[in-house]
């Protein structure tokens, strides 16, 4: 699944769903999102800065190159774990 802004349609980020996914809700918390893939609710946290602390503190710690492409949806690494 991909992600725009609707504002001004930016690209933001692509998930990696597992499936086909049927429907994309917003969530009231920000930075939030919650979408169904094959009758299975997902909850994304859309925050980079949670996100990239959540991977930090796991066992993996840093992203390959293709790694990033497949969870950021681009080929431009950035820095990720201090």
């Amino acid at each position: 699944m991909r992600l725009w802004d609707a504002g001004d349609g930016t690209f933001l980020a692509a998930l990696s769903t597992g499936g086909a996914t049927t429907s994309a809700l917003t969530f009231p918390a920000p930075g939030r999102l919650r979408t169904v893939t094959d009758g299975a609710v997902m909850e994304w946290n859309l925050d980079p800065d949670q996100v990239l602390t959540t991977i930090c503190a796991g066992p993996i710690g840093t992203l390959t190159a293709s790694e990033w492409q497949r969870y950021t949806g681009t080929t431009e690494v950035t820095a990720s774990c201090p």
